[in-house]
């Protein structure tokens, strides 16, 4: 393994950066109507998780590393629902989006070891970690 010299070389930022391309050209499918809509929001979601990748590894702060993380676990979390609701609403299909959905699960599990890796590096326990991204909160506010 070779080592990370900046955000471009982890795992998690390359393969959010597909979930957002996919994403992208997910959305060019769906009607007109959207584009200020669910595509907008979509596609918010989808530019979050590489972008708190890359802001939260530049910090050089496992602290703020690990909220970031949380934030693109979010985006993900977002990104899925508003998938599915895109589905649900006939503006894209399942087969369109295996890609896709496959993606954010690939990336969902990258973010999740980064999270525990960070969670390690700082020593901290479950409840620990809450208690860090707290104040990591108030000191970036």
């Amino acid at each position: 393994m070779s080592e990370i010299q900046n955000y471009r070389d982890l795992e998690a930022w390359q393969v959010g950066m597909k979930v957002l391309l996919l994403a992208y050209d997910a959305t060019n499918r769906f009607p007109p109507s959207e584009r200020f809509g669910l595509t907008a929001q979509l596609r918010r979601a989808a530019v979050s998780v590489p972008s708190n990748v890359a802001e939260g590894q530049v910090w050089n702060s496992p602290g703020v590393f690990l909220r970031h993380i949380r934030i693109a676990l979010g985006s993900l979390a977002e990104l899925d629902t508003q998938l599915e609701a895109a589905i649900r609403l006939s503006y894209v299909s399942i087969k369109a989006v295996v890609d896709l959905q496959n993606t954010m699960q690939s990336s969902r599990r990258l973010l999740y070891g980064l999270r525990r890796a960070q969670r390690r590096r700082l020593g901290l326990s479950v409840a620990g970690t809450s208690i860090l991204v707290m104040l990591a909160v108030q000191l970036l506010s």
